[in-house]
């Protein structure tokens, strides 16, 4: 059996063509698994867990397989995924009925935590309005992996004030520590989510550009008045500065402007 499902790269080079899918009981209609995935992936029977297994035998009049959305890009599949897992009850090992060993996404270790709010849609104008320098897909790809590397090297610094927080068991440092861990990391994610196509181009960029505001916030705060933080913080903005200006037009302000106009924002 054949399956239209195929990979491909889309004009903004993002990877697309995955898709999530959920398998039911054909007796009842209840769903007892859901995945994501691309080519025949929703059909295999291989691979599948014990829980799954076990469920499939059970079943008198066998199971179906029904695409909930297709032609997305794997961070669209992967929220999808967790949104309907968490639909559906959860998994069967945290007390929920599906055979799904995880709660979805990414790594069954990660916090998937979404925030929704209604700005009006200024987000969505000023991401439309914002531009950044486009370069071949192997250009950027080295601009970024140069950048990682500028990264590696404050991790260094961040491991470092990590072990001694922890070694003098003090909670104000610990915070520090995994804030500092905390921004680096979501960096380095927007990089590897562009780099394995998940991401596009502006969508990296724009990620960057909000951390670059919450880092420089952060160098306000007095938490980073300790010397070892506030100099690993400034080695983490000026390694992404040194980046974003590479790649950036100039045109924040202007798509600032095209974006309170749009949504009524210059006449409030």
């Amino acid at each position: 059996m054949s399956h239209p499902y195929k990979l491909y790269i889309d004009s903004n080079g993002v990877k697309r063509g995955y898709y999530v899918y959920v398998h039911k009981d054909c007796a009842s209609g209840e769903v007892f698994y859901v995945g994501k995935g691309h080519g025949q992936r929703a059909w295999n029977t291989k691979s599948r867990n014990s829980n799954w297994q076990s469920k499939v035998k059970s079943l008198s009049n066998g199971w179906q397989v029904e695409i909930v959305k297709d032609d997305l890009s794997e961070n669209e599949a992967f929220d999808l995924e967790i949104s309907l897992i968490e639909k559906y009850g959860g998994p069967q090992a945290l007390g929920g009925k599906l055979t799904n060993e995880a709660l979805g996404g990414k790594s069954s270790l990660e916090f998937n935590l979404v925030f929704e709010f209604n700005d009006n849609g200024w987000s969505q104008a000023y991401f439309d309005a914002r531009t950044f320098k486009q370069f071949p897909r192997e250009k950027e790809e080295a601009l970024v992996q140069e950048y990682n590397e500028s990264l590696i090297k404050v991790y260094h610094e961040i491991n470092k004030f990590n072990d001694k927080a922890y070694n003098q068991e003090d909670d104000k440092l610990i915070e520090i520590a995994d804030n500092l861990e905390y921004l680096a990391g979501s960096l380095t994610d927007f990089n590897r989510d562009f780099l394995q196509r998940r991401i596009s181009w502006k969508e990296m960029a724009i990620s960057i550009e909000d951390l670059i505001e919450e880092i420089e916030c952060d160098l306000e705060d007095e938490q980073f008045y300790h010397i070892d933080a506030k100099l690993v913080l400034e080695k983490i903005l000026s390694a992404t500065v040194t980046f974003f200006k590479k790649i950036d037009t100039g045109n924040k302000k202007e798509a600032e402007k095209i974006a309170n106009h749009k949504t009524g924002k210059d006449s409030a």
